[in-house]
């Protein structure tokens, strides 16, 4: 079986593939590269020439030339290309187009090193023909033909020649202004004919002229017109009311342009109900009024959408002073701003047709104004939404008219997929962003939130320098509003919404502590709007397509070196993507060095004009606003935000790290803290023994005398006199007793609290609530140590008084109970009970002083010097002190072992109790015992279980000292 030429080409297609390759036949990638090869080999133009190819390679046999110095052969050959390709042959209808090419193409082909091929130059050959012997055409032209004659003597005429020249002058007077050069040079020309007159005035009658000069009587242009022939027919017919109103086609073009320009009512478009349309009854002289119509339609759509913005700009004009928002104000230019590029673009539409040199119809019209049309549906469309119910809203809904606006536009711009949409686009938003901009520098840079008209995010809630960090500033609720219409809320202040915030409010602190200073205020020479424009300008080129594609061009090794600074921060790769001022001044370098010898400057003339090419295109000014080309494959988005994160973060920084070094350095926050740890914590071992034990004596005594306020700050202010001098009057002391506390054995010291008194603004870190929570776990360390001092009271003397007072008691009452301990067993319960409650208080004790308090000091310094703002300043010292405050077991969730300690501690309290007061039942032994048993028990069970289950390594000694002192029930 023969195959056909077709069916080789296949089966050579796929053997080319599997050598290529090495695909399988039954893999989908071969399928794939099967279609394309039979595609360009069968359909496409495989074997064609390429135009664009031949025409650079013909260029660079002629740089070639020139290099080598063979400038006759580039000039010839040159001359030789361009007379080719302007032969009258090819000039003709052929059945191929690119035939000059492919006759090119051979040649270049067959053609081996030119270059070192001797020139011979050859005999130019002319193609004009042989000069002819002269042929008097004129007289060949009027062979048969009689001469004209003479209509009678110049006497006879002379009353009409008068009348001729009278009225030939008198044209000559009324249009010598306008016409005086071209009447001046047609003068030979009138000497000539006789009949000039009546060649002028058939050009007046069937010649066009501007319509604004003189009324334009339209029968004079033709009374046989297809409109008319039209109308005339209808009513031949019988209709009614078919005659129009006729405009030329130049007319109704001008008309268009100057409506779209200004929309107003006007004989072609009438305004009704708000919208605009074509009026009845108006054609043109070509085309009846129905075809008018039905052309106009889409201008008259346009007209209404240009007439509502303009009505929306003309409110807000028009608005009293000061009730618009600066966004809106912008906003309502960047409309005005694209609106004036749309008149510019009709200017220059109109100039071109008002010179009437070329053939300009309604049709061609509209379709060069599709392009703005589609643009101007497109911003009435975001508009709409951007401003719907705009005047329907308050002056408190500012910010979210502001940030409603915002959204719509910075959505629209990520979004548009259409080049030129996208430049007017982002000029508007750039242009609206920028009193935001303001605001937000002025504060970031200043201290100072200037907000007249209650547009932006924050607002300033309160003076009070007290809670100046967590509730003078608050953030305006405008998201829900705009999640409930549907309006994705802008997403470029997401990530920096923190950083705002604690970047004012740190420049208020600054501000009020005269700490701002004029260095830091000039800390930056651009404002964050400029420098956002110029974070974008860097940015964007470096994703251009177009700026990568022309970029490709061959390579010349200039630097040797691998120099790493061609990635730069983006992570990508200068040298691939365009060429850096580096690479231009490189080859300047080389030319310079060769500038003596012009045929290398020739060789890397191409290199230049390259680069020239690529830095022209990256600069051209498309986008008015950033000079650059914005492409739909940009990622618009990413490059936003990081833009105005580069210039937000750097005030951050400035002012966050001036607010920390103000606390850290000055302020000395380490200290304040210091001595709140010595205090609450009891640090301060010696100092707060003494406190503590004429505390805990004052107690036991119940001397309610002396547990006042003012008793309790003398004591805690003698104590630290002896080391401290300085900070007596920095703390004091609260008590506050209750009714149940005044009639139970023991005052109880629930009611005790230290008074701290923080300048401001340490006061922002130890706050109010801080100040809480450290009594809370000073309180719980007071009675800790209460209980240990009860145990360590009790002297081995008072219990042998107490064993000589029970055996006297027993020989008074002979009828003990069967339950009742005697004398040697009292004692011993007694012994045995004191000992394993010290040994689990003082368990408790070094457990809370060593592994709580002093491990995690170290953890609340690592963290302080790691802190860059006061935020951080703030949670740091929060977690260290809701560690300790979790640690020591005050957190609600465990709730059960705090109150098994605490039961343990109060055993400790009665025990003293009873030993000071020489009197213990032998119940209440037995009732201490047994719950202590069961309260360490659960204790060390419990431990034991949260330490199997979590990594807590600070629990691990104390649960395992637990659990190997269990005690045994009786």
């Amino acid at each position: 079986m023969t195959l056909n030429p077709k069916q080789i080409i296949e089966l050579e297609a796929v053997n080319l593939i599997k050598h290529m390759t090495e695909f399988e036949e039954d893999e989908e990638n071969f399928e794939i590269c099967e279609r394309f090869v039979l595609s360009n080999l069968l359909y496409h133009k495989y074997l064609d020439p390429d135009e664009r190819k031949i025409d650079k390679s013909i260029k660079g046999i002629s740089e070639k030339f020139k290099v080598h110095a063979q400038l006759d052969k580039a000039k010839h050959l040159e001359d030789l290309i361009t007379k080719f390709k302007d032969s009258q042959v090819f000039k003709e209808r052929l059945e191929q187009h690119d035939l000059p090419h492919r006759l090119l193409s051979l040649l270049l082909n067959l053609a081996d090193n030119p270059v070192n091929v001797e020139y011979v130059p050859g005999r130019e050959i002319s193609e004009e023909p042989e000069e002819e012997g002269k042929v008097d055409w004129l007289a060949i032209l009027k062979d048969g033909e009689e001469s004209p004659k003479h209509f009678g003597s110049e006497s006879d005429l002379s009353v009409w020649s008068e009348d001729s020249e009278s009225e030939e002058l008198s044209s000559r007077s009324r249009h010598s202004d306008q016409h005086e050069p071209v009447l001046a040079s047609r003068k030979v020309a009138q000497d000539s004919f006789s009949l000039d007159n009546t060649m002028e005035t058939w050009f007046q009658e069937n010649v066009q002229f501007p319509y604004w000069d003189e009324e334009q009587d339209l029968k004079l242009i033709g009374t046989n017109t297809f409109t008319t022939q039209i109308e005339q027919s209808l009513e031949q017919k019988g209709k009614l009311d078919v005659r129009t109103e006729k405009l030329s086609e130049y007319q109704l073009i001008r008309e268009v342009l100057w409506m779209l320009r200004a929309p107003t009512e006007s004989p072609v478009f009438e305004l009704r109900n708000g919208e605009f349309v074509v009026t009845d009854l108006v054609a043109l002289l070509s085309a009846t009024d129905q075809a008018v119509k039905s052309m106009l339609n889409e201008v008259s759509s346009v007209l209404g959408h240009i007439y509502t913005l303009h009505g929306f700009i003309h409110q807000i004009n028009c608005s009293p002073a000061g009730s618009v928002p600066h966004t809106v104000e912008a906003y309502t230019s960047g409309l005005n701003h694209g609106l004036e590029q749309f008149s510019r673009f009709l200017l220059d539409i109109e100039l071109e047709i008002s010179s009437q040199e070329t053939t300009f119809t309604t049709l061609m019209l509209l379709d060069k104004l599709r392009i703005w049309f589609r643009k101007i549906k497109g911003l009435v469309s975001i508009h709409s939404l951007a401003t719907r119910d705009y005047f329907d809203l308050g002056v408190e809904e500012n910010c979210y008219k502001c940030m409603r606006i915002l959204s719509v536009l910075y959505n629209a711009v990520i979004a548009s997929i259409y080049p030129d949409m996208i430049d007017l686009l982002m000029d508007m938003f750039l242009m609206s962003l920028k009193p935001y901009l303001t605001i937000l520098d002025t504060w970031l840079v200043h201290g100072v939130l200037v907000d007249y008209r209650q547009e932006f995010i924050f607002y300033k809630n309160s003076e009070d320098l007290e809670d100046v960090w967590n509730n003078a500033f608050k953030d305006r609720l405008y998201l829900p509003r705009l999640i409930q219409e549907k309006i994705q809320p802008i997403s470029l202040f997401v990530k920096l919404i923190k950083r705002i915030l604690v970047a004012g409010k740190s420049n208020e602190i600054l501000y009020k502590m005269d700490k701002l200073s004029a260095s830091q205020i000039v800390f930056f020479n651009l404002s964050i709007y400029n420098e956002f424009l110029s974070s974008i300008k860097e940015r964007i080129p470096k994703f251009t397509p177009r700026a990568a594609a022309t970029s490709k061009i061959p390579s010349i090794e200039l630097n040797s070196t691998n120099d790493a600074s061609a990635l730069n921060d983006s992570g990508i790769d200068e040298s691939e993507n365009g060429h850096s001022d580096k690479d231009k001044q490189d080859v300047n370098d080389i030319l310079q060095l060769a500038a003596e010898d012009e045929f290398l400057v020739t060789a890397f003339s191409n290199l230049i004009q390259g680069l020239d090419s690529v830095q022209e295109e990256v600069q051209s000014p498309r986008c008015e606003k950033l000079g650059i080309n914005l492409d739909p494959m940009i990622p618009l988005e990413s490059i936003l935000s990081d833009s105005l994160a580069a210039g937000v973060i750097k005030h951050y920084n400035r002012s966050s790290q001036a607010l920390v070094d103000l606390i850290m350095k000055e302020l000395d926050l380490e200290k304040e803290l210091s001595k709140a740890r010595l205090i609450f914590f009891m640090e301060a071992g010696d100092l707060m023994q003494d406190f503590n034990y004429q505390i805990f004596q004052i107690i036991h005594r119940k001397d309610s005398d002396l547990l006042d306020s003012s008793s309790l700050t003398l004591l805690l202010q003698d104590s630290l006199s002896q080391r401290f001098e300085g900070w007596v009057q920095q703390f004091s002391c609260g008590f506050e007793l209750s009714e149940e506390d005044k009639h139970s054995p023991v005052l109880s010291l629930r009611g005790l609290s230290i008074n701290m008194t923080i300048s401001w603004p340490l006061n922002i870190i130890l706050s109010e609530d801080n100040m809480k929570m450290y009594n809370k776990i000073f309180l719980f360390l007071v009675n800790l140590k209460h209980s240990l001092w009860c145990l360590q009271s009790i002297s081995l003397p008072e219990i042998a008084k107490l064993d000589r007072q029970i055996e006297k008691e027993e020989n008074e009452d002979k009828e003990l109970n069967e339950n009742s301990f005697n004398a040697g067993q009292k004692q011993h319960r007694l012994q045995l009970l004191r000992a394993w409650l010290l040994y689990f208080v003082t368990l408790l004790h070094g457990y809370f002083m060593s592994r709580v308090v002093h491990s995690t000091q170290l953890e609340l310094r690592e963290g302080l010097t790691k802190a860059t703002d006061l935020d951080m300043l703030i949670d740091v010292h929060q977690l260290y002190l809701t560690k300790i405050h979790d640690t020591c077991f005050l957190h609600p969730e465990v709730r059960m072992l705090k109150e098994a300690i605490n039961m343990i501690l109060g055993i400790c309290i009665e025990f003293h109790t009873g030993i000071m007061k020489g009197s213990i039942h032998s119940g209440a032994i037995t009732n201490w015992e047994d719950k202590y048993a069961r309260c360490h028990n659960f204790l060390s069970t419990v431990l034991n279980e949260m330490v199997r289950k979590k990594k807590l390594p600070h629990l691990e000694g104390l649960a395992a000292a637990l659990l190997h002192s269990c005690p045994q029930q009786y």
